[in-house]
Formats: C-alpha cells, sequence, structure tokens
C-alpha cells in the first residue's frame, strides 16, 4: 500500500474499533479510498449495518462472514468481481447493494441469503441471470438495469414477493412467460433493449403500477401511449397506465400498418408569401394570392425513404391578430416550415418569435427555415446563432417563389425532415384506419365524445382507453381536435378545424367588438355567427376555448360579458401617466431578442381581478392591490416590460410579488425565454442593478456590493435592497401579532432559503 492507501487504512481501523467498543449498530466507511478492508471488521459480531460504498475494494477479507447480525450491506462503486463463500453466512442480510462494480457473473454466494429482500447489481457486466435467482424468494426489489443481459431464466417467476424489477439498458429481445407469475410486481421497468415482443402473461400483473417500454422500437409503441421514462413522472406527468400500453400493444396483434401521416405546418408573418409557396410545392406553379386569412388545409403526397406519405398541409395566416389562436393547432410530432423574408430588417427578430412559440406549443418537432422572396429581397438571418439556440432547425433555404428559386431544394429537404419524423411510421391498429377515414368523411363539423366513442364501438375498438388514445392521435394530425386535459372542453371533439377558426376570426374581426375594444357579450356569438353552423348549443365551447387559451377572461360574475385583450385600444389612458415616475418600486423585465407577442395581454388575462377602473389597454394594464397601485407596461423597441408600483411599503411588495409570480409562470411557457430582471434602486432614481447580482450578493453573506453609474461607485446592502422589493420581512412582523391583525398574504417570490438536513455521522 501506499502512503495515502496506508492512512485510509489505518483510519478505518480507528473507526472499526470505536465501533466495536461503543457497540454502534452501524459503521459508515464510505469515500475512504479503502483497496482493503481491516480483517479486524469480524469482531463486530454485533454490527446491522455496513456502508462500504465508494471505496476502491477488489476483495472482501473471510471475516466479513462473522458479521451474523448483518442486514445491511452496501458495497457499490468499488472494483468487486467476487464475494468471499464467507459471505453468505451472513443469514439476516436484507439488503446488499453491490452495484457499479465489476462482476461478470452473479456471485453464487448470494443465493444462500434466503432473507434477502434488496438486490442491486445494476452496472455491472453480467451478461446471464443464473436460474438460482428463483431461490430468493423474499425479495422484493431486484435490479439489474445496465448489464448485458440478453435472456431470463424462466425461475424469474419463483420471486413471488418481489414489487420492482428494473431491467432497463440490456439487450434482451424476449421475456419469459413466467414473468406473469409475479403477482405482487408494481413496477417493471424494460427501456432501452431490444425487445421483439411481450408476452401476454404481462397482462396477469393486475398490480401493476408503472410500466417503462421506451426505447424498444420493435414494439411499435407510440411515445404519447408510454409517458415518462422512469423516475421522471410526477403529478403534473403521471406514469402511463400499464393497462393501456398492453392493451394496445395487444390490440396491434389483430392487424396494423403504418400511420404514414404527418402535419405539415407553414407559419410566419403576414405577406411573407406561405400560400405562394404552397402553391409552388403543391401545383408547380406562382399564383399570386391575397393574404390568407385564418387557415388552409389541404393534402399533399411526399417522398419519404422509400415510400410516399401524406403531408397534412396547414397554411396559418400572418395577421398579428391572429397569432393567438394558432396555439390551437401547433402540435408536437409535426413538420414546421417557417417562412420569412425582408421585413423592416426585421426578420431576426421574426426568426426568434416564431420559433419560440414552435419550440412552446410544438416541443422538439423539427424546424425548416425558408428565406423567401430572396431574389426581390435578400432576406439574411444568423444561421449559426440560430442553429445553436434552436436545435430543431434542420435546414435554412433560401427561395423566391416567382422564379422558382430553392424550391426543389426545400421538397427534398421537406423530405429527409419527415423521414425521420418521430411517429411518422407508427403501427395504427386496423380499426382506427376505418375510424379516421370516417371522421375525415364526416360533413358534421363537430360531434359529442360519446358520439366519438360510438364511432369506435361500431367500427371494431371497443376499449375507452384505446379510444382516447386514438383521439390524441387524431388532434396532432389536425383531424379531429379533442382537448381532453381541459375538463370544460373534453366532451367535444372538433372534426372540422376550419369551423374553430371561421368562428373565432369573425369574431375577431368583427367592426362591433372592435369599437367596444374587445367587450364580448355572449349574445355577440348569435349577432356574429351563422346558425346554421354555429348553433346556439356550441355558444359555450368556443367561449371556453378562448378561455382555455387566455384569448378572453370575464368581466361579471354572471359570465356574460368578456374581454378579448387583443382587441383593446392601442392608445394608453391619460390616467395611466403619472404612475411612470421614478419614485416608485421599479422593476424591469427586459428580453434579450425579442419581447413576446402577446405577453402582456396574457399578463392581463390572469390578473384581471384586480385591474384598477377599467385601466387597460394592448400594452398595458393598472393594478391596484389596497392602497398599493402599479402600472405594467410593455415597450417593444427597447424590448422590455416595465413595472413601477406606488404605495405603502407593505402592499406595494405584495402586489409586486403577485405581478413577478404571474410574468414568472408566462415565461416558462416560451421554451428558453430568460429575461433579465433589473431593479432601480430606491434612493437613486436614475441607478439600475440586476436582480439576480443583489441576490446573489445576499447568498454570499457580502454586507455590501458595489454598483457603478456614470464613473461612480455606489456601495448598497444587498439584504436591506432585497428587503425592499419582498414581503418576507413584513410576514415575519405579522407572525409577532394577533391572528386578527394578519390579513392574507398573496402569492409572491420568496428567496431561497438554505436548511440543514440530517445525515449519518
Amino acid at each position: 500500500m501506499n502512503l495515502r492507501q496506508q492512512a485510509a487504512y489505518d483510519k478505518a481501523l480507528k473507526r472499526i474499533e470505536h465501533c466495536r467498543s461503543e457497540r454502534r449498530w452501524g459503521l459508515d466507511l464510505v469515500g475512504f479510498g479503502l483497496t482493503r478492508l481491516p480483517p479486524e471488521i469480524g469482531q463486530l459480531g454485533h454490527l446491522h449495518r455496513l456502508y462500504l460504498r465508494n471505496n476502491q475494494l477488489s476483495t472482501l477479507p473471510p471475516e466479513i462472514g462473522q458479521l451474523a447480525n448483518l442486514t445491511e450491506l452496501i458495497l457499490h462503486n468499488n472494483q468487486l468481481s467476487t464475494l468471499p463463500p464467507e459471505i453468505g453466512q451472513l443469514a439476516d442480510l436484507t439488503e446488499l447493494t453491490l452495484s457499479n462494480n465489476q462482476f461478470s457473473t452473479v456471485p453464487p454466494e448470494i443465493f444462500r441469503l434466503a432473507h434477502l429482500t434488496r438486490l442491486d447489481l445494476h452496472n455491472n457486466q453480467l451478461s446471464t441471470l443464473p436460474p438460482e435467482i428463483g431461490q430468493l424468494a423474499n425479495l422484493t426489489v431486484l435490479w439489474l438495469l445496465n448489464n448485458q443481459l440478453s435472456t431470463l431464466p424462466p425461475e424469474i417467476g419463483q420471486l413471488a414477493n418481489l414489487m420492482a424489477l428494473n431491467l432497463s439498458c440490456n439487450r434482451l429481445s424476449a421475456l419469459p412467460s413466467e414473468i406473469g407469475r409475479l403477482r405482487k410486481l408494481r413496477t417493471l421497468t424494460l427501456e432501452d433493449n431490444a425487445l421483439h415482443e411481450l408476452p401476454e402473461s404481462l397482462k396477469e400483473l393486475r398490480l401493476l403500477h408503472e410500466l417503462t417500454v421506451h426505447g424498444n422500437e420493435v414494439l411499435g409503441l407510440p411515445t404519447e401511449l408510454l409517458g415518462p421514462i422512469y423516475r421522471k413522472s410526477s403529478n403534473k406527468n403521471p406514469p402511463a397506465k400499464p393497462q393501456e400500453i398492453l392493451g394496445y400493444y395487444f390490440g396491434l396483434q389483430r392487424g396494423t400498418r403504418p400511420l404514414n401521416e404527418f402535419k405539415l405546418i407553414l407559419v410566419g408573418h403576414g405577406a411573407v408569401g406561405k400560400t405562394a409557396l404552397v402553391n409552388r410545392l403543391l401545383r408547380g406553379v406562382f399564383i399570386p394570392t391575397d393574404m390568407t386569412r385564418g387557415i388552409h388545409i389541404e393534402p399533399w403526397e411526399v417522398q419519404a425513404g422509400d415510400n410516399r406519405v401524406a403531408a397534412h398541409v396547414w397554411d396559418f395566416g400572418g395577421q398579428d391578430i391572429m397569432h393567438g389562436t394558432h396555439q390551437f393547432f401547433l402540435t408536437r410530432r409535426s413538420l414546421y416550415v417557417l417562412v420569412l423574408a425582408a421585413r423592416e430588417s426585421k426578420q431576426n427578430d421574426d426568426a426568434e418569435y416564431w420559433l419560440k412559440t414552435i419550440s412552446g406549443f410544438g416541443a422538439e418537432s423539427p424546424v425548416i427555415v425558408v428565406l423567401n422572396k430572396s431574389e426581390e429581397r435578400p432576406c439574411d438571418v444568423n444561421e449559426n446563432a440560430l442553429r445553436k439556440k434552436y436545435p430543431a432547425i434542420q435546414d435554412f433555404i433560401k427561395t423566391d417563389c416567382k422564379t422558382g428559386l430553392g424550391i426543389e431544394v426545400l421538397e427534398a429537404a421537406i423530405s429527409r425532415a419527415a423521414d425521420n419524423l418521430e411517429g411518422l411510421r407508427d403501427s395504427f391498429p386496423a380499426p382506427w384506419f376505418a375510424i379516421k377515414e370516417r371522421l375525415s368523411g364526416m360533413k358534421e363539423n363537430f360531434l359529442t365524445f360519446e358520439e366519438f366513442r360510438q364511432e369506435c364501438v361500431e367500427l371494431g375498438e371497443p376499449l375507452a382507453k384505446e379510444q382516447e388514445l386514438l383521439a390524441s392521435v387524431l388532434h396532432i394530425l389536425g383531424i379531429a381536435l379533442n382537448f381532453r386535459d381541459d375538463e370544460r372542453l373534453r366532451d367535444t371533439s372538433v372534426l372540422n378545424p376550419l369551423w374553430v377558426t371561421g368562428g373565432l376570426y369573425a369574431l375577431l374581426n368583427d367592426n362591433e367588438l372592435a369599437r367596444r375594444h374587445g367587450e364580448l357579450r355572449m349574445a355577440d356569438f348569435a349577432r356574429v355567427l351563422s346558425s346554421n353552423d354555429y348553433p346556439a348549443h356550441t355558444h359555450e365551447f368556443l367561449r371556453e376555448l378562448m378561455g382555455k387559451f387566455e384569448l378572453c377572461f370575464p368581466l361579471d360574475g354572471p359570465g356574460q360579458r368578456y374581454l378579448i385583450p387583443e382587441l383593446l385600444s392601442p392608445q394608453e389612458p391619460d390616467a395611466a401617466g403619472p404612475l411612470d415616475t421614478n419614485d416608485a418600486l421599479a422593476f424591469t423585465y427586459f428580453y434579450p431578442r425579442m419581447l413576446p407577442h402577446g405577453l402582456v395581454p396574457r399578463f392581463i388575462v390572469r390578473l384581471y381581478q384586480v385591474i384598477k377602473d377599467r385601466l387597460r389597454w394592448r400594452t398595458g394594464v393598472v393594478l391596484e392591490w389596497f392602497d398599493a397601485t402599479a402600472l405594467v407596461k410593455a415597450d417593444e423597441d427597447d424590448r422590455c416590460v416595465r413595472i413601477r408600483v406606488h404605495g405603502s411599503g407593505r402592499r406595494r411588495r405584495e402586489l409586486l410579488g403577485i405581478i413577478r409570480q404571474e410574468f414568472d409562470e408566462l415565461h416558462r411557457q416560451f421554451h428558453g425565454l430568460l429575461p433579465r430582471e433589473v431593479i432601480q434602486l430606491p434612493d437613486y432614481a436614475d441607478v439600475s442593478v440586476d436582480y439576480s447580482h443583489v441576490e446573489a450578493a445576499a447568498r454570499a453573506g457580502m454586507k455590501e456590493m458595489p454598483v457603478f453609474t456614470d464613473g461612480n461607485m455606489i456601495q448598497v446592502r444587498p439584504d436591506a435592497l432585497l428587503r425592499e422589493f419582498e414581503v418576507e420581512g413584513e410576514e415575519r412582523d405579522a407572525g409577532n401579532r394577533g391572528a386578527s391583525e394578519v390579513e392574507p398574504t398573496p402569492p409572491s417570490r420568496r428567496r431561497p432559503r438554505g436548511r440543514k438536513e440530517e445525515g449519518v455521522s
């Protein structure tokens, strides 16, 4: 042993002696750097728990077998490839952790440990699991992930008490039918194997709560069905139900074929040439067109690899007022074509806006960026920067619809992207194709979800869960929209997306609503919309849909009057002017590339209950909370939102907390949106500082921090400055008063506080 190893050995000896003399039940030798475990370990016959992880042990001394009372032995992160035979003498051992070692076979001594309940062998080099595994009848947890197993022995079915079995990241191509005997199993993890099929006996696992089979592409299971990967589930993102996965999989056995369909979505501002591009791609001609109002949808056959596949081409209108409705139809697993044109040098900002929108609603869907009208007026963007920021970008292509420049290149890029599109070749059961065709051919604009279920049953899909999965796929394809995640909307499926856009666009472009600055009354639905296409019982559905996507909010309790923020007056009211002063609590969000479209209207929707005296306009609002008043308004030129809060110290901090919480939630809806948060120093009207710098200084325990302005340096106290902007200090004071004196505190931002956690010493 070298000096360092000898020091570790001596330190372990001292710890062993201390444990012996004190008759401790547990011994912690974690991370000592041990290459040998002292044989004196055998003197600890009273020991119950032994922790040896994160060392360099390649062997264990035979004296380990003298620990007759040991129940827990933790050996992960060592260099063990064998165990001494004496390990089998640990008759009371219930937990054995051997992960992250060098085992190529399961040590046979383990199979003598009849009371073992937890066995962890993950991250080793096991190529086989011996049939003796069946002798460990008391096992409840068995972890074998990250090995090289290609088969499992049928004896695995003898582990009648097993509740969790993790086999991820192996080489399994099949499972033994005996796995269906594990009737207590609750978690079965099979990610990243090479499974060709699943045994029908899995349907016997009635208690199974979580089944993960991601990364087994041959099974042909769509990602929508599989749910989150193992240990990534949460209350908001629960694991997929195993019964649904298995029901779908065994339903596939009735006869399937690839879906071979996808949605191709063209987005961009108005007048950039989206419709002209569609005409070039689909018909090979240049047709001058007026601006598209709403959405135009048509079919197109595309070459994808060796096959011709069906594209549903969606051409979106680009008028600003319509952008809020795009979110109904921007879905994941789609292919996006972002069309840009030289527009007063704003094409980089346009690219940022649309790429953020796509990533927010389309997840990781691929994007082709088209620089259109390139011969008429060249359009350039910072391609390298955009590729780094948005890895979903596949290509940048210059086109001109008048001359045909780049059209063939664009078509080839679409073919390549479609060939690799997630879900394109998912296996579709035969009844699902029949249901899809029936719905595509129906004349009705909408039906209830119960009517959808009846169609499914009639055409051969009786299972409720499979019907709901099909509804999700049809929503992504745009054939039948359904918002199953919303209790208010889940009972209606929309067959014709144009029915939705037609109704909403008619409302958004209504002159009377524009004259009223967006004040919508339920009676307006009947006034604006055709009773044949939009009967009275559909009006509430449309209104709820607008509410779901924050296009409107209620103005009264009975639910008869609503406000559409996009139709608010562009004029800031005179009453807002006096609030835009430097003597307020000043907080500003600066956005790195662009101010997200619709950010402030969405904010107005979320805080309508505290709007003061109807002081709202398209880019700003005045809020009131007790005796505090806040001005919140956007500045597109400076790409920022300015907040100025007036009132008493406590109330204005509370109001600022409410405002910041709502903006934090809105920012999370835009992928990668990280604005700078800047505050104005209360005693210096022209001096500002990044809020994150103040927080960092406070966390570091700095009594003072320097702030530089106009060549001068000011020393500020970070803790005191934070107290000016947060409510914590007042809440602590409130705790000293009687309960009757304390009013409810609104939602607010709070700085994270450190806390001590109990650990093993």
